[in-house]
């Protein structure tokens, strides 16, 4: 795929999700102004003893650092290896794979809230909770219910674990993140704007918050560049 057909696909898929004033964000940021509103989500580990399943031929297992090349290297959203493999240290990444080839991947932690799924520490977790972050399923994979199988799955990894809350973060525009996560009986408890203009940190700001756990600062300096989240 080229340049050209990339962006009017990427362009078409975000018309078509609700996703054009996000497009116009994303852009702004990548000249360096980022003005990102979004809510910090509340989502309830529940029995579940169906986890859609989605093929006969997947597995789907946490990932090693040393194979934080099967991330890096996915053609539709390169990565640096270097730094999946330093992220692999502090959070777990949970892979769907099919024929040795991974269709879908997502994170979590169970010590922190990284601001704006970065590495920038935001808030500390209950212990009974985790926060989930970069839930990603690559384009020839959609249509399958791999981010409600994986989603689940999950759920069940960390309720094995004890944990039964997880927090995340949907960005204001991205309706498709937000609908499939209200579909799991999730629940925006914080709203929430991140405001930068590099090179200088970012100020991310509380715009409103329902009661919830979640010690989080009424304003937050961010260090650390945005980066994508679900």
């Amino acid at each position: 795929m080229d340049a050209v057909s990339g962006f009017w696909l990427r362009l078409r898929n975000r018309l078509r999700f609700g996703l054009a004033t996000q497009e116009i964000l994303d852009r702004l940021a990548r000249i360096g102004i980022m003005i990102y509103p979004y809510f910090l989500v509340e989502e309830r580990i529940v029995p579940s003893p169906e986890a859609g399943a989605a093929g006969e031929n997947l597995q789907i297992r946490p990932l090693r650092a040393e194979e934080a090349a099967s991330i890096a290297s996915i053609p539709e959203r390169p990565r640096d290896e270097s730094k999946i493999s330093e992220l692999m240290h502090g959070a777990t990444c949970v892979a769907v794979i099919e024929n040795d080839a991974v269709l879908a991947y997502s994170w979590f932690t169970r010590h922190r809230v990284w601001s704006f799924a970065g590495t920038d520490a935001f808030c500390e977790l209950p212990p009974n909770w985790a926060y989930l972050f970069d839930l990603y399923v690559r384009p020839g994979a959609r249509g399958r219910r791999l981010a409600n199988y994986l989603r689940r799955r999950v759920y069940q990894m960390l309720a094995a674990q004890g944990v039964t809350h997880c927090c995340s973060i949907s960005l204001a525009f991205n309706r498709s993140t937000r609908r499939f996560k209200r579909k799991l009986g999730a629940a925006e408890m914080e709203l929430r704007l991140l405001l930068r203009l590099k090179p200088l940190p970012g100020l991310d700001v509380r715009l409103w918050r329902k009661p919830w756990p979640l010690k989080t600062p009424v304003v937050h300096v961010a260090y650390r560049a945005a980066q994508p989240v679900s």
